[in-house]
């Protein structure tokens, strides 16, 4: 069957189908993992330049060996190759396991019920990534207070990370920062393995270097927020603070944040009842979908404080 799809020009994808692309027979390198093929895989295929993914089953792709099916793995020598998803929102974060700059971890397992920052940096002895690095050594102590763990990640050898550290620490003076010791872990990913595994390599920026990805997950190992910058413009840290505080807070209260809602301003809450004149006590309705009311900085500290504890 595999020889006679092999004959048929690529067709359009059908609304109905349980694949996002499609091509005449072509495989990728295989290295670990094996699955059943999901319903519908002889109508799953794509162009070389464009990866097959299951939509039911995401991170799958075309074993060469036959019809079976393994999560997505960097190949640096071929990166057109390389067919990777992104992890989804809401999902459990992938799992993997690595070398780092404190010894070897297994995550999220190691670091379960806290949060979490996983990072990527383009290089090690860089100047837009020794800049960041600066600020996310500054700021740990915040982090630690919110109950997150750091964890950073490029594809270079420990060595190199090592040796990067020492050198931000004993001779990097910037904007009153000096004397920054980094004490959270870097991952070893000279393999590209978790980089890929993540999204982290875009190849419109680079095939050999991770682009500036952010990911926020929460204690029970789930993926809740992400954030990708190109190569050339350093991250926000605010932001990044934001989002983390964001998260646990409409966690704590169940509420959503509006634009660039800050610590003390209003947050988001359902209309109660058919009259948005006729609500509880401190809402305010705009409209019959947008209503807010106030949620103090000191109740959302006090909450994420003995969340924590």
């Amino acid at each position: 069957i595999g020889f006679i799809i092999h004959l048929f020009p690529p067709i359009p994808r059908p609304i109905n189908s349980p694949w996002s692309c499609f091509y005449p027979l072509h495989y990728v390198p295989s290295q670990t993992g094996k699955h059943n093929y999901p319903h519908g895989f002889l109508r799953s295929w794509a162009y070389k330049s464009r990866p097959c993914v299951s939509q039911a089953h995401p991170g799958l792709r075309l074993r060469k060996s036959g019809i079976m099916f393994e999560p997505c793995v960097g190949n640096a020598k071929n990166m057109e190759n390389t067919t990777c998803n992104m992890p989804g929102l809401g999902e459990k974060a992938p799992e993997f396991e690595a070398e780092t700059t404190q010894g070897h971890i297994r995550f999220p397992q190691d670091f379960k019920g806290k949060w979490i920052i996983l990072f990527s940096h383009p290089g090690d002895f860089t100047p837009v990534c020794t800049s960041e690095f600066m600020l996310f050594g500054k700021m740990q102590e915040e982090f630690d207070a919110l109950g997150c763990q750091l964890l950073g990640l490029s594809v270079g050898a420990l060595t190199s990370h090592i040796a990067w550290l020492r050198s931000i620490r004993e001779k990097i003076e910037y904007k009153g920062m000096k004397d920054i010791k980094v004490e959270f872990p870097i991952i070893d990913d000279v393999s590209m393995k978790v980089a890929n595994l993540y999204g982290m390599i875009q190849p419109g920026e680079s095939q050999t270097a991770a682009v500036r990805a952010v990911f926020f997950v929460d204690p029970k190992g789930v993926l809740r927020a992400m954030i990708y910058y190109p190569l050339a413009l350093g991250r926000n840290f605010d932001e990044i603070k934001r989002v983390l505080v964001g998260l646990q807070a409409i966690d704590a209260f169940g509420v959503a944040m509006p634009a660039d809602w800050r610590p003390g301003d209003e947050v988001i809450v359902p209309m109660k009842g058919e009259d948005m004149n006729d609500q509880p006590e401190g809402v305010k309705c705009y409209d019959w979908f947008f209503c807010v009311k106030p949620l103090a900085k000191d109740k959302v500290e006090e909450a994420l404080d003995k969340k924590r504890k």
